[in-house]
Order: C-alpha cells, then sequence, then structure tokens
C-alpha cells in the first residue's frame, strides 16, 4: 500500500510516540505529489505545546508543511476512564474530549518517513510516565 494514496487521515494515540508513528506509516501510504495531504487528530490535553511542536518538526523535517489546524476538531463522549484522567489533569469533570486536526502537506518533491522515529512499543506510554489504553 505504500505510495497508493493521496489522503490519509489518522486519529493515532495521543501521545508523541503514538502521533510520530502513524505520521510515518501516513507518509509511507501517500503518494509522493505535492497534491497529497494527511490529516493527523491530536489532543492538547494529552500532548502539550512542547510536544506539538516536537511532532510538526519532525514532520517538516520528514518533508512536510503544516498547511493547517483546526482547533477541536473531534469531540468524543469520553468513556469513564477518560473521564477520570480528565479531572486528574484538570481538576474538573469533563463529559468529552476534543482532539485538533492538523492538515500537513508535502513540501517537498521527496518525502522521508525514515526520519520519523519508529517505536511502536512506545505508543501508548505518556511522557508523564503513564500508560494509556
Amino acid at each position: 500500500m505504500a505510495g497508493c494514496y493521496d489522503v490519509v487521515f489518522t486519529d493515532p494515540p495521543y501521545t508523541a510516540a503514538g502521533q510520530l508513528l502513524f505520521l510515518r506509516a501516513g507518509l509511507i501510504a501517500l503518494r509522493n505529489t505535492r497534491s497529497s495531504s494527511l490529516f493527523l487528530c491530536a489532543s492538547r490535553l494529552y500532548l502539550g505545546p512542547d510536544q506539538i511542536e516536537r511532532i510538526i518538526r519532525a514532520a517538516e523535517h520528514a518533508g512536510f508543511q503544516l498547511f493547517g489546524i483546526d482547533e477541536d476538531f473531534n469531540e468524543y463522549k469520553a468513556p469513564p476512564d477518560v473521564v477520570k484522567d480528565i479531572r486528574q489533569r484538570e481538576g474538573q469533570p469533563k463529559l468529552y474530549l476534543y482532539s485538533s486536526l492538523f492538515h500537513y502537506k508535502p513540501r517537498a518533491d521527496v518525502l522521508n518517513p525514515e526520519s520519523l522515529p519508529f517505536s511502536p512499543a512506545e505508543i501508548y506510554q505518556y511522557e508523564d510516565g503513564t500508560v494509556g489504553s
């Protein structure tokens, strides 16, 4: 399936490793044309500004340009374990989890998926040391 798609939409685990792994897989799946697009969902609840910036820089290093961000694009009814986690992180319960949609387009004729880390064992490992499901 490498190089077979013009558009890839992915909603990976909201960890840095999950984002980078799915970004890499999406990059491999895309046709190498400037008209291709990759859409990647990310929750700012679980990914801090430094992590988001690191993911954007990694995408740029691999040959992408961030074309746009649609904040709170996705709205999910949070399952009980996520409601509990939101309460612990933000101090108040919320019934919904939101994620933003990052739109990337190739900026070069050569995309380099090998420049992105490949660590599938860490996709549910948050940087604060907790493990998600």
